[in-house]
């Protein structure tokens, strides 16, 4: 069987993401030239892992629509109650971290997924045997460290954090700081804009994920740390959002 020709199956990723077409000129000729080695079986998922990696808002409103669900239902038997905790390590790991750079577009992005996520929930598992990961980090443990991390790089988390949610569009602002720190439920957002309570739930996290992409990125030009400390203080911040919004003041 013929290789498929990079025109077409750049047509075909976009026939999938129609919401990132048209493609910026560095993405379209990555895209391009990866196309081009005739080893791509999935361009569209290689598509969106592109986009991904470059903290794209319909590419991360796609990830967590599409891809997270599965990888949710992946790793809940094995997480159990650590399941939020896990997935959120696996969003610092995976969308904000290098570990996308690694696939291909050889195989289903959403199997590659849940392969990791499985990996990370056993590796949880052995090194949790004590206390589950919910037991052991207390939310108050998380807060006080989390205050004391970003204390001590103040001027620039605020700088990043303010930049970043500058980027987001007005709605995904407010919806941030009405859930973050009024702590409105979902459904009640839900019915403000007139969309179900799942809605609501993947725009919070498309723009949760835009934000620590974007702290992120500029934290590893001011800070010197590693990345496993500034991967964990990413880790500490999306789940303690409430805090954060506390330095814009």
């Amino acid at each position: 069987m013929a290789a498929e020709r990079p025109d077409d199956a750049l047509a075909r990723a976009l026939t999938q993401l129609p919401a990132l077409a048209p493609l910026d000129a560095e993405l379209d000729a990555e895209l391009r030239a990866l196309l081009a080695t005739g080893q791509v079986t999935e361009p569209g998922d290689l598509l969106l892992s592109l986009a991904c990696q470059r903290r794209l808002p319909p590419a991360l409103a796609h990830f967590e629509a599409v891809v997270m669900p599965k990888v949710r239902a992946a790793v809940r038997r094995i997480a159990g109650p650590d399941t939020d905790d896990l997935l959120q390590q696996f969003r610092v790991r995976v969308l904000l971290g290098e570990r996308l750079r690694t696939y291909s577009g050889r195989g289903a992005l959403e199997a590659w997924c849940r392969a990791v996520a499985v990996r990370m929930a056993y590796e949880l598992l052995g090194t949790r045997k004590v206390r589950p990961l919910a037991e052991a980090v207390s939310t108050q443990e998380r807060s006080v460290e989390l205050s004391y991390l970003l204390a001590a790089h103040r001027a620039q988390f605020r700088a990043a954090f303010g930049a970043a949610l500058q980027a987001l569009s007005a709605r995904d602002r407010t919806l941030l700081r009405l859930n973050a720190v009024e702590g409105v439920r979902l459904e009640r957002l839900g019915e403000q804009y007139g969309v179900n309570k799942s809605t609501v739930s993947r725009w919070l996290s498309a723009a949760r994920a835009q934000v620590l992409g974007q702290v992120r990125a500029e934290l590893v030009r001011e800070l010197r740390t590693s990345e496993a400390e500034l991967d964990s203080l990413l880790t500490l911040f999306g789940s303690q959002m409430s805090i954060s919004f506390s330095f814009l003041e």
